[in-house]
C-alpha cells in the first residue's frame, strides 16, 4: 500500500470517527424519552433513521475524497477500501446500539 493511500485512509477514518461518534451521541439522545417495552417499533425506525444517516454521510466523505484525489494511481482499490470501511462503521454503530 502507497504512503499515499495510507493517507487516504487515516483522512477518511479521522472523518469517519467523528461522524460515528456525533451520530451515536444524537441517536441517544433522541431515545431518552423511549420505553422499549411500549414503544419498540419507534427505537427501531428510530435507530433505521441513524443508521442510513451515517451511511449517506460515510458515503459523502468518501466521494469527496476521492475526488479530492483522482489523480491517484489506485483509485479503484481506494474506492474498494472505502466501501469496506463504510460496511464496517455501520456494522460497529449497529453493534454500539444494542449494547
Amino acid at each position: 500500500m502507497s504512503t499515499e493511500t495510507e493517507y487516504i485512509n487515516i483522512a477518511f477514518h479521522n472523518k469517519a470517527s467523528d461522524l460515528f461518534f456525533a451520530l451515536y451521541e444524537k441517536f441517544q439522545s433522541s431515545i431518552k424519552t423511549i420505553d422499549r417495552e411500549k414503544e419498540e417499533y419507534i427505537f427501531q425506525q428510530m435507530r433505521e433513521k441513524y443508521v442510513r444517516t451515517l451511511q449517506q454521510q460515510l458515503e459523502m466523505a468518501a466521494k469527496d475524497i476521492i475526488k479530492n484525489n483522482q489523480g491517484h494511481k489506485q483509485l479503484n482499490q481506494v474506492d474498494q477500501n472505502l466501501n469496506l470501511f463504510i460496511k464496517e462503521y455501520l456494522h460497529r454503530f449497529v453493534q454500539k446500539i444494542k449494547e
